[in-house]
């Protein structure tokens, strides 16, 4: 049998184990405590955490938007800002333009305004500056492209002044692109007034005639300016000189109670003022 003593013993011993067990548990609870403590505040960062993600994935999103927004609007300010460019350019352009075509009308009024001295002359001079020969039995003979001489004496004195008019200042002179000679003829054929407007294929053969006609007195005019008379200027105005056409009696105006009719031009109608050759330039603008 256990003395008295040692059972006080083992009993003081389980005590103190029992005390130390409670201590250590009470530390382990206070650890645990303080475990909780620390998971729940981690969790509660990683809640945090999810939150800035997703608030900074927001933000990445709008920012990643707006930087699009940003670079369209910069691509729609630099598409303006060419179109302006672009715009002032063709303003610009549209100044200078107008700026030329006010100076050429200056000109060619200028020019026209020279030229309306020839009527003296017994010319004709049309507010756009054509010189219109008049034509009639003095000029050529009849069914003829021969210049007669008092046509030739008038060119020889007429001509000259001409050159002179369009290409004495030389910048005038070199707004001129073109000299144009046409050649037109009254409207008769085989002595009957003839409709500039018939078609029928009987009017051919007095159309040609008349176109062919024009078209030789034109040429003549022309060979005589350029080879028969001097004058200033020449190599300049012939190498304008590029057009030389006829229009035979297309621009003709009959009365139609005349059409068909015998021509007597000497009374029911003046057919000299169908008959002429028409000297015209053309600016470069």
């Amino acid at each position: 049998a256990l003395s008295e003593g040692k059972v006080m013993d083992a009993g003081q011993e389980l005590t103190d184990q029992i005390n130390q067990l409670k201590r250590e548990l009470s530390k382990t609870e206070r650890e645990l405590e303080q475990s909780s403590k620390s998971l729940i505040d981690l969790q509660s960062q990683n809640q945090k955490q999810q939150k800035l993600k997703e608030q900074i994935k927001q933000l990445k999103s709008e920012l990643a938007k707006t930087e699009k927004d940003l670079a369209e609007r910069s691509k729609t300010l630099e598409n303006l800002k060419s179109q302006n460019e672009k715009q002032e350019d063709l303003f610009s352009e549209l100044n200078d333009e107008l700026k030329d075509l006010k100076d050429a009308r200056e000109q060619k009024d200028r020019v026209v305004s020279q030229l309306k001295q020839l009527e003296q002359k017994g010319l004709g001079v049309t507010d756009d500056g054509k010189l219109i020969l008049k034509l009639d039995a003095k000029s050529f003979a009849y069914d003829s492209s021969r210049i007669e001489t008092p046509l030739a004496r008038l060119l020889t004195r007429v001509f000259p002044k001409y050159a002179s008019t369009i290409c004495e200042n030389q910048v005038d002179c070199e707004r001129i692109s073109e000299l144009l000679i046409s050649g037109h003829a009254s409207p008769t054929f085989q002595k009957r007034y003839v409709d500039p407007s018939d078609t029928s294929a009987g009017s051919r053969y007095a159309h040609d005639y008349n176109i062919r006609l024009s078209f030789d007195r034109a040429q003549a005019v022309f060979n005589f300016i350029k080879y028969e008379i001097t004058y200033p200027h020449k190599k300049q105005i012939l190498k304008k000189m590029t057009n030389v056409s006829a229009h035979g009696y297309l621009k003709a105006k009959v009365p139609k109670e005349l059409l068909g009719q015998i021509a007597d031009c000497a009374i029911q109608y003046d057919c000299d003022q169908e008959q002429y050759v028409v000297i015209s330039f053309n600016n470069t603008r």
